[in-house]
């Protein structure tokens, strides 16, 4: 009776075939050395200026013809609130202004009469000037941040073990990265 059942019970004793996956590792060192160049930066300071007041007389004198020193002729200006010229180079140059408390007629003030002045009272005066940095390099607040100076020192090195030792002595504006990367993929 056994051996009727014998290709049955081979039948069922057998299963289903099995596959082996495979396997692949990839493992990767570097050393990377970046070397940045000298950096200049500048900043300029620009031409600035504001006045204010109440109850102030003003004017300023400029030179307004003649002014290269042969004869010069001058101009005021009465009630002027300042006058700045500016240079081929970015800077300026403002003309002094001359503040005083303001007058007011009081009394006689009419045609063919003799006018009495007071003061006004409570006065104030304020100004402010700033003369921008020149356009050149020498009249430029510039800050400079030291690039690398050469290549000299080697950034590191790798053995076939994949240990990574960076380099040392670099030198300022060199950035020195070492990498190892392990890359594992399994297949069904």
């Amino acid at each position: 009776m056994m051996k009727k059942y014998l290709p049955i019970l081979l039948l069922l004793m057998t299963g289903s075939a099995v596959h082996a996956g495979a396997m692949t590792t990839r493992h990767q060192s570097s050393i990377q050395s970046i070397q940045s160049p000298t950096i200049t930066q500048t900043q300029r300071t620009g031409n600035s200026y504001s006045v204010s007041g109440s109850n102030v007389s003003t004017s300023y004198t400029y030179c307004s013809a003649g002014c290269d020193g042969n004869s010069p002729t001058n101009t005021t200006v009465a009630g002027g609130v300042g006058r700045v010229s500016y240079n081929s180079d970015g800077t300026s140059t403002l003309t002094d202004i001359a503040a005083s408390q303001g007058i007011v007629c009081t009394s006689g003030c009419g045609s063919g009469e003799t006018p009495v002045y007071s003061s006004t009272g409570t006065f104030s005066f304020a100004n402010s000037y700033t003369q921008a940095d020149a356009s050149t390099a020498t009249g430029t607040n510039s800050t400079v941040t030291a690039g690398a100076s050469g290549a000299a020192a080697t950034p590191g090195t790798i053995n076939n073990g994949h240990s990574i030792v960076l380099g040392g002595s670099q030198t300022s504006g060199t950035t020195v990265t070492g990498q190892f990367i392990t890359e594992i993929s399994v297949f069904n």
